[in-house]
Formats: structure tokens, C-alpha cells, sequence
């Protein structure tokens, strides 16, 4: 209730006790007298239907009998005439008399230009509404103002007013009757872009086109004869092309690069206004980053994943081969004894290591030597790799490494180590990405442990690592290819843990294992010189980067029930899971190998083995032969692969490791 509401109650009911004692000093009862004292009020305030503020400017009648009531029903002191001219307020009043007769009033209103009434996003109460006996006050809403969007928005345009002798028998008046009306004015649209000819112009390989806006609140939407290649969001009129336009492929309904569209924007009245536009696309001639950053980020993102998942492979190999060296530590006695004796007692743990280097599906050689200090109990292992892998994306990589690992132990059940290496490579491309050369130099240090507590085997290892990385690519062009020549550094950090144990029997043995491997990679933004028909550009594109993770749990069941002690015979089912970033999704699946060793007439080793995985991506098969021959001073494996998957794809791959005594 506003405040001129509140005095006029006040008045009305000064009045009213004012009759009442008159007729209480008199005789005989007036009934002139009350009834010319009873009045009925109207009021209420006209509101815009959606930003609910108050409307001026509106005419608002009130009718008895379809003609505007007689004035002289009118109480013109306390309320206003039969037609109100609203003010900023948007208020109307009216006090209808003891001398107005009872009946049905209806309110009528005259909108102001741009508006409509009755509403129809508010349309009113169809019922005559009938207020209460007693000459009191009734709110149709509850608050003064009008109602905002939580709030109750009834209104009434006809009211049945009973209007008697005293009070009593009379109606009650009715307030906060707030009226609504709805706006007929079509929205504005406004654009940054737009031109005086209805014209938008963009460079192709541009999805954006404009960002369109209007004077309220609007849901945007397009027709036309291109419509179909063009989005535009309903709520922000933000409009762009599906697919990147390309001025040498248009796709416009005339193919001449010019697309014909309209945009539609409708406000909460259901009000429409549409702009007719066109849409040009210009031809742009693309800059040499732009022809080759995509194939440039692709192929040394590679060359880092394939270093990365080389080093890794490496480092995890190195911490499971620490727990076959539990319990090797020399004795002062042994220490004393021939150089060549002491390697012959870890033949069986370099043999036992071999298979495993296997995995890597490339051609490795590698040469070691050990280094026995009897004072402290420690031994280094110097050794030095290579290998060269084949990627179907990429090409080939070579890949020259040293390494140094100290083993210090502890007790029998008990080996700490640490780790120190480095590496030079050459990655030659030469598939479709581009042809040349990436040049690089790296190391990496860690420490690693391990356990035996009780009848299970502990391992881990941690450890870091950098490189630098130099490429001089050429990426196909039609026109020439383009010379590029980079370089990156890059930081890594890889990690690893296994939980192991084993189960003797009579016939066999069951050695079980569940490890995970993790490395994570990344580099500096290169900067990339390019050149192409004698003009040269400079410019950054995103750093490689490397996040990887390896779980696995694998079951070992080795066969003794052999009359040779030599032969062996081992079957191993496994789980595994593979997880690399940006070259695969989660690769898991299921396998198992067979494993047969044995020795022939010149004490040589022999072994075979077949493998097959079946992963939810691919399936692969894979047979391996290889021999072990003991030569004065030097041993020498070597082996060949031949891998076939699902894909059609056939390996075949020879390995083979010198070890000086």
C-alpha cells in the first residue's frame, strides 16, 4: 500500500466515523447522509510487461455500462476523473460515491505508441471479480508496485461494486490492481561489422562473422538461402560459419563467395524483425606457419614420445632387474677371485634379462662391462645401447646410449641404486608429414630400491631427465615444399613401482607381478625459421609435450618336471593397459606367451617363444628365436622377431648383445 493510498483510507474512514456519530446524535436515521459519505476505491499502477517498470503516457478509463462512468460518481477530491492520464508512476485512482449505482465497472486503457492492450504475455483474469462486503480495502497483489518475475501478477478488468446505504452492505475497494501491457514496437538489431549495403566481409579459414545485438531482450535465429552453412546463437547472436570457409572451395548456393543470409530476432511479444545480409568471403594468402604448424607440432610431438617411451621402457627394465640381484653381493673371499669367475655368476641374470629387452618391438644391441668394489660393497654396471624403431607415421629413429648404475647393497634383501645416463639420436622422416632430420642429445639421473620383505618382492624407481632436439624438416607444399628449421629442450619425469612374489612347488613355480610405469614431458615453445620461393617467416608454435602411464600384472608359471636341469619351459598369461597422451586412447587388453629354453651339444643357449596380445584396438602376434654362445672373454646374444597384427602390418626385427668378462 503506497502512501497516498494509506491517507486516502485514512480520510475515507475519518469520514465514515465522522457519519456514524452524526447519526448516533440524531433521532432519525439519514440514509442520504451515510450514503453520501460510503465510497469504493479502484487503483493500481500500468507496468511494461517485461521489464515490469511503470508506463506513463497511458490513458486508463473506467466504464459502467460500456460509457464512462458519471462524473458525479466520482469522489474527484480523493481519486482522479473517469479517465486518468498516467504519470511517471504509472498510478490510477478512482473513489467511486455513495451516488453511483451497483453493477459491474469495467477498466479500459489507451497504450501510448509501441504498445498493445489487453496483454497477452499477462493476460488478465476473465471472471467479473467480486470484492467482499463491509466497505473495507482489498489487495488483488500484495505489493504497491508492480509485481517483478517471482512475484504474483493477477490483475482484473471488470469489478462488480455493490454500493449500499451504509458500509456495511458495501464492497470493499480494490487496490494494487496492477495492469500490464505489452510492447508492439519490433526489436532493434545492431552489428559492429555491417556495412551501409547490408554487407559483412571475413578472410576465409574464419568461422567467426559478427556479434549481433539489440535495444531488449531477443531470441535470435536465421533464414536464407545459405542459412544452412551458419550457426547463430539464440541467446547472444553471436553468428558463424558451420565450417571454415575457403574462398578457393565455395559453398554458397551461387559458388561466387558471397552467402546470403538472414538474421531473425524476436522479442518476449513475439515481435519479429529480420536483416537481409551478405556474407563475403575475401582469399587470403596463407602465411608459411599457417601451411605447416600442424604437421611441424605433429611430428615433434612424435620424436618426443618416441625418446620418452625409449627411456622409460629402460628405466622400468632396470628397476625389475634389481630384484634378480638380491642376494649376488660379493663376499671379501669372492672378491679375491678371478674377474672372469665373478661375471659368470650373473651369466643367468644377463640371460634372464634378455627376453625382456625384446619387448621393444626395434632392433637393440647393447655392450656392458661391471666394476666390483670390495671395500664398499657396491657394483657399476657401465654399459652403452642402441636401437632403431620404425614408425609407420613418423620414419625411423636411431638412438645411441650410455648409461652407469651403481648398486649398493644394503643386506640380502635389501639393493639401493642410482642411475646416471645419457643419450644422442637422429629421427630420419620420411613419411607423408614431411621429409629431414631431428637431431638430439639428452641424460637423466634417478636412484632406485629394492626389497624382499618376507615372501614379496618390492621395486621402484624415480628419476628425471632433459634433452635438447634440433629438426631441419621440409613440409609438402604445391607450390614448393617449405624448408623449416627448429629446436626445443625438454624436462621429463618418470616413475615406477612393482609389487612381485613367488610360489614354489614341486613341478613348478608361479612368479606373479603388478607394476605401474608413468613419465611426464614437456618442452619450450620452438621458434621455427621457414623458407619458401626465397621468402623467409619466423614464428612459435605449441611445445611438444609427453603424459604416458603402463600398468600391468602378469602370472609366470615355470615348468621343472624336466629330466635336463637345462631345459625350461614357462607359460605367462597378462593384463596390461597403455595410456598415451594425444597418440592413443587407453589401450588395454589381454595376452600370454610360451617360453621354451633349452641348450644344444655346445653348451649353447636356445630359446623360443611365441606371444599374442588382443587389445580392445588391435591384435598382434609375435615369434621369437634366440641363441646365447659363451666364447672366451665374450658373450653374444642375438635373436630375430617376426610380429604380425591385425592390420596387415608385418615386423621383423634382429637383436643382438655383446658382454665382455
Amino acid at each position: 500500500m503506497t502512501i497516498n493510498q494509506f491517507i486516502k483510507l485514512i480520510f475515507l474512514s475519518f469520514l465514515l466515523t465522522t457519519n456514524l456519530h452524526a447519526n448516533e446524535q440524531n433521532s432519525e436515521f439519514n440514509p442520504s447522509a451515510v450514503r453520501g459519505f460510503t465510497a469504493n476505491e479502484l487503483s493500481g499502477t500500468v507496468y511494461d510487461s517485461v521489464t515490469r517498470l511503470p508506463l506513463e503516457g497511458v490513458t486508463v478509463q473506467l466504464l459502467f455500462d460500456g460509457s464512462l462512468v458519471n462524473s458525479e460518481w466520482l469522489d474527484a477530491e480523493i481519486g482522479g476523473p473517469s479517465s486518468q492520464n498516467v504519470d511517471l508512476n504509472g498510478e490510477y485512482n478512482f473513489v467511486i460515491n455513495a451516488s453511483a449505482p451497483s453493477g459491474i465497472y469495467t477498466i479500459n486503457l489507451i497504450p501510448p505508441s509501441g504498445y498493445q492492450f489487453p496483454s497477452n504475455l499477462i493476460p488478465p483474469i476473465e471472471i467479473v471479480y467480486e470484492p467482499d462486503l463491509g466497505g473495507g480495502i482489498e489487495e488483488v497483489q500484495t505489493q504497491s508496485t508492480p509485481p517483478q518475475s517471482n512475484e504474483n501478477s493477477t490483475y482484473f478488468l471488470t469489478i462488480n461494486f455493490q454500493i449500499n446505504e451504509d458500509s456495511a452492505s458495501s464492497s470493499n475497494g480494490v487496490i494494487n490492481n496492477h495492469i500490464p501491457l505489452d510492447k508492439t514496437i519490433p526489436p532493434e538489431i545492431s552489428s559492429s561489422q555491417l556495412s551501409s549495403n547490408r554487407t559483412i566481409y571475413i578472410d576465409e579459414n574464419v568461422k567467426e562473422v559478427d556479434d549481433f545485438s539489440s535495444n531488449e531482450n531477443v531470441t535470435w535465429s536465421l533464414d536464407g538461402i545459405d542459412a544452412k552453412l551458419f550457426q547463430i546463437d539464440s541467446a547472444s547472436g553471436q553468428l558463424y560459419f558451420i565450417d571454415y570457409p575457403n574462398f578457393e572451395i565455395p559453398l554458397d548456393e551461387d559458388k561466387d563467395n558471397t552467402y546470403l543470409v538472414s538474421v531473425k530476432a524476436e522479442d518476449d511479444f513475439s515481435n519479429i524483425s529480420i536483416l537481409e545480409l551478405r556474407v563475403i568471403v575475401r582469399d587470403v594468402t596463407d602465411d608459411l606457419l599457417t601451411l605447416t604448424k600442424d604437421q611441424l607440432e605433429f611430428i615433434l610431438d612424435k620424436d618426443l614420445a618416441l625418446t620418452i617411451d625409449s627411456q622409460l621402457r629402460d628405466l622400468s627394465q632396470n628397476s625389475r632387474d634389481s630384484l634378480t640381484r638380491l642376494g649376488t653381493q660379493l663376499t671379501e673371499d669372492s672378491c679375491k677371485k678371478n674377474i672372469k669367475d665373478q661375471n659368470d655368476s650373473f651369466d643367468d641374470t644377463i640371460n634372464s634379462n634378455l627376453l625382456k629387452s625384446l619387448e621393444t618391438k626395434s632392433f637393440k644391441g647393447n655392450f656392458s662391462d661391471k666394476f666390483y668394489n670390495c671395500e664398499n660393497g657396491t657394483i657399476n654396471t657401465v654399459s652403452g645401447d642402441y636401437s632403431l624403431i620404425f614408425d609407420k607415421e613418423l620414419g625411423s629413429q636411431i638412438l645411441l646410449s650410455g648409461s652407469s648404475n651403481e648398486d649398493k647393497y644394503v643386506s640380502d634383501d635389501h639393493l639401493m641404486g642410482r642411475s646416471l645416463g645419457g643419450y644422442i639420436k637422429r629421427t630420419n622422416i620420411s613419411r607423408g608429414s614431411g621429409e629431414g632430420k631431428i637431431t638430439g642429445l639428452g641424460v637423466n639421473f634417478g636412484f632406485y630400491e629394492a626389497l624382499k620383505v618376507n615372501d614379496f618382492f618390492i621395486n621402484y624407481y624415480l628419476s628425471g631427465g632433459a634433452g635438447y632436439h634440433k629438426s631441419k624438416v621440409k613440409i609438402k607444399n604445391t607450390v614448393e615444399d617449405i624448408k623449416t628449421s627448429t629446436g626445443y629442450g625438454y624436462i621429463a619425469s618418470y616413475a615406477g613401482t612393482a609389487l612381485s612374489g613367488v610360489i614354489e612347488q614341486k613341478t613348478f613355480s608361479l612368479r606373479s607381478s603388478l607394476g605401474l610405469d608413468l613419465a611426464v614431458a614437456s618442452s619450450t615453445s620452438p621458434t621455427v625459421q621457414m623458407e619458401q620461393l626465397g621468402i623467409k617467416e619466423k614464428g612459435k608454435i605449441d611445445s611438444p609435450r609427453y603424459r604416458g602411464s603402463r600398468w600391468f600384472s602378469e602370472y609366470i608359471f615355470d615348468l621343472k618336471d624336466f629330466k635336463n636341469d637345462s631345459e625350461s619351459l614357462e607359460i605367462a598369461p597378462r593384463l596390461f593397459c597403455d595410456d598415451t597422451f594425444k597418440y592413443s586412447s587407453k589401450n588395454c587388453g589381454l595376452g600370454a606367451y610360451v617360453y621354451y629354453k633349452f641348450k644344444d651339444k655346445k653348451d649353447n643357449n636356445l630359446a623360443v617363444r611365441f606371444d599374442h596380445e588382443q587389445t580392445n584396438l588391435t591384435q598382434r602376434t609375435k615369434f621369437r628365436f634366440y641363441q646365447n654362445l659363451n666364447i672366451p672373454n665374450v658373450s653374444i646374444d642375438s635373436g630375430a622377431n617376426l610380429m604380425v597384427d591385425n592390420f596387415g602390418k608385418t615386423q621383423i626385427e634382429y637383436n643382438f648383445n655383446f658382454y665382455f668378462h
